[in-house]
């Protein structure tokens, strides 16, 4: 049984909990039940932002009440934003986006580019449209470095994006040595012994 107190489906929970239990550093937009359950089974870093202050001193009551130990850092999201308390790290395995729905995607923007490679950015409420629409917006921009997309993972209400390595558009025909006839813009063979002797002389697919 996963204890917290605050807006969290249980899906949604086991959800958080299962990457939390991975040792992971993780960041989030958002204090609140999700910082509990990342208190509760999180053996790593863990940073809390929030716009609100007293939001944040009720998810340190709360987590007190449940009974975690794990050190939780909470920022002011507007004093990291204008650079008054800068985070003291430089990248996540986790990233999830919760918090005050106007700045969401703002946040999910600017931390995509401290997700380590491999690491996931998770998004909260992806089945109401304004969040499933920062989603979208955030594979369009970095659609060359999104290795895996997970919509409502297992039927929670968390949009799962796994980061990769970036891929640069390649011109595939240049870079498999591919002649003019093999695509379709020069001199195609009249029949398939031709075609056989110019694709031995090209070489074949391995």
């Amino acid at each position: 049984m996963i204890n917290y107190i605050g807006d969290l489906s249980k899906k949604d929970a086991i959800v958080l909990r299962d990457y939390a239990e991975n040792g992971l550093d993780i960041l989030e937009f958002g204090s609140g039940a999700s910082t509990q359950i990342f208190a509760a089974y999180g053996n790593s870093r863990i940073i809390s932002l929030d716009t609100s202050k007293e939001w944040i001193q009720r998810t340190k009551e709360n987590i007190k009440l449940i009974g975690s130990n794990n050190k939780v850092y909470f920022f002011d999201y507007a004093d990291v934003y204008f650079n008054r308390t800068p985070i003291p790290y430089s990248s996540f395995d986790f990233i999830f986006v919760d918090g005050n729905g106007a700045l969401r995607r703002e946040f999910a923007f600017q931390y995509w580019l401290l997700l380590e490679v491999g690491g996931t950015m998770a998004f909260h409420d992806t089945r109401r449209e304004r969040d499933i629409d920062n989603v979208m917006r955030l594979l369009a921009h970095y659609a060359l470095e999104i290795k895996k997309v997970e919509f409502n993972k297992d039927n929670s209400n968390i949009t799962i994006i796994e980061k990769g390595n970036r891929l640069e558009y390649e011109d595939w025909n240049v870079a498999e040595g591919k002649k003019k006839w093999q695509i379709g813009t020069g001199l195609e063979p009249v029949n398939m012994e031709e075609f056989n002797r110019l694709q031995n002389n090209s070489g074949k697919l391995t």
